[in-house]
């Protein structure tokens, strides 16, 4: 079964940790390509900072960061997540950030 991914996302911003693991438990175990076990290792890492109530663990919890702040954040990781310089599994990270920070962006006022 696969995870909805702009669900996990809302779960985590309205900090809904319980249904949010539960989402990601649908992703399965270690299988899948170097890509994707970047990808899911960053949704991991979201979502065990979303768990620490100290916010020093998510840059995106620390800084109340603006449309233009997200939109250069974003370019920053997509530009980092087609670099092949960087081995797949970082792309596969970079692409999930990419993607989280999409999900921001819509959210923000």
């Amino acid at each position: 079964m696969e995870m909805d991914l702009k669900n996990f996302f809302r779960l985590l911003l309205e900090k809904k940790i319980n249904e949010a693991e539960k989402e990601l438990s649908r992703v399965g175990g270690e299988g899948g390509s170097e890509w994707e076990r970047g990808f899911v290792k960053a949704l991991e890492g979201l979502l065990l900072a979303q768990k620490n109530p100290n916010d020093k663990y998510l840059f995106f919890n620390k800084n109340a960061l603006t449309k233009q702040d997200l939109r250069k954040l974003k370019m920053k990781f997509l530009k980092h997540s087609k670099d092949e310089l960087h081995a797949e599994y970082d792309r596969g990270y970079f692409s999930c950030m990419v993607e989280y920070v999409r999900t921001l962006e819509k959210a923000a006022p």
